[in-house]
């Protein structure tokens, strides 16, 4: 091949690539597919997971709850509650104890949703009247509140400006019933065109009402001014922030048992598995109970002694002595046996050689309480019966 064809090829193979490079940055372009991924579990289980997170990055101290039962004894005078749906179902009990915190400075936030709605009545015409229900419950029965129908015709947006703002807020709105303010309790502040949101002064604290309990989910936080607002509400007060995830009853008694003794309860599934793992399992046959070892006389006579002595009873052991003595001293020498104590104990003393002190105690005192003197007065009674 010739030098004139080899560089002909070149050029050919580089026109082609110009070509082609030219035809690819021309034709084709940069695009970013998202690609949605379900939440994490932490996420499902715990839809206030995202206002938490928000919250404690913005320097809050901020804690996660799964009901309100029990809560009102572990608030701080100037913590803050935040519930996204509260159920009237509550205990009594619970909600005085939950009214006493806020009128003493607590913050409460919450929704009404679970609220039963009332048949309207027909009116002269046949039409239908727009149906009330009063709010009921310790905790919000104070407001005289009344719940109406949603409004179809009310925008999906509303403003409201919290205390702690220098602007408005916007929030969504859903198709949700509308609060009634009382006349008689007329709130502090609430939105833009009334009955989406409504805040209470209640002694020195704040109980503000909402209707979206949406409002703060994982998917709706990021919305208009939805975080803004949370964390507007979460600093009305300086103390800790609870997220409630649900606001109505009790927990089991099992679901109780556990998160107040958890380890408790692990130790004793321990001590019965062991205890199962004991009578059920064994490692070849049952072994024969081993032949008790033989004691020698002494070894019970001393015993005796030693349970007689715990059981007070050398009192016992000395009369009996004393009886056989005095028995052998009747039987041998009759000439003694007539005298009074003292006389017996010095004739004894002198005839035996034996200290009289010792022979007085071993006859007649009283019973020594000490185990060297009760020793001693045996021996004395024994050398007597011996030398007789």
């Amino acid at each position: 091949m010739s030098r004139f064809v080899r560089w002909l090829l070149w050029g050919i193979a580089l026109l082609v690539v110009g070509y082609f490079a030219w035809w690819w940055f021309s034709s084709m372009e940069r695009q970013t597919i998202a690609i949605p991924a379900p939440p994490s579990y932490a996420a499902q289980e715990n839809p206030l997971l995202a206002a938490e997170r928000f919250l404690h990055r913005r320097g809050l101290a901020v804690a996660g709850e799964t009901t309100l039962y029990g809560m009102a004894k572990r608030l701080g005078h100037r913590d803050v509650v935040i519930v996204p749906s509260f159920d009237a179902t509550l205990p009594t009990g619970e909600q005085q104890a939950l009214l006493r915190w806020v009128r003493g400075g607590g913050v409460f936030v919450t929704s009404i949703t679970k609220v039963a709605k009332e048949e309207g009545e027909d009116g002269g015409d046949g039409a239908k009247v727009e149906s009330t229900t009063l709010v009921r419950g310790p905790l919000l029965s104070p407001l005289k509140l009344q719940v109406l129908d949603a409004d179809p015709k009310h925008p999906p947006m509303l403003q409201v400006r919290p205390p702690t703002s220098p602007y408005a807020l916007s929030l969504d709105d859903q198709d949700s019933p509308r609060l009634a303010p009382s006349a008689d309790v007329p709130p502090a502040w609430q939105n833009d065109t009334g009955g989406r949101v409504l805040a209470y002064r209640q002694g020195k604290g704040w109980l503000v009402l909402l209707t979206n309990d949406r409002l703060f989910d994982q998917g709706s936080l990021s919305d208009r001014d939805h975080a803004e607002f949370l964390w507007r509400l979460a600093t009305l007060n300086p103390g800790k922030v609870w997220l409630v995830q649900a606001g109505g009853g009790a927990k089991s008694w099992y679901e109780q048992l556990w998160a107040k003794w958890p380890q408790a309860i692990l130790t004793l599934a321990v001590l019965i598995l062991l205890a199962l793992w004991r009578k059920g399992v064994r490692f070849g046959p049952i072994l024969p109970e081993a032949p008790s070892n033989r004691r020698a006389l002494l070894e019970h006579i001393r015993a005796s002694a030693r349970w007689a002595w715990r059981r007070e009873g050398q009192a016992q052991l000395l009369q009996a002595a004393r009886r056989a003595t005095q028995a052998q001293i009747n039987a041998r020498m009759p000439e003694l046996a007539r005298l009074p104590p003292d006389e017996l104990a010095r004739r004894l003393a002198k005839r035996f050689d034996l200290p009289q002190a010792d022979v007085e105690t071993a006859l007649y005192k009283l019973i020594p309480a000490h185990p060297a003197a009760f020793a001693a007065a045996v021996a004395t009674l024994q050398t007597l019966r011996t030398k007789l």
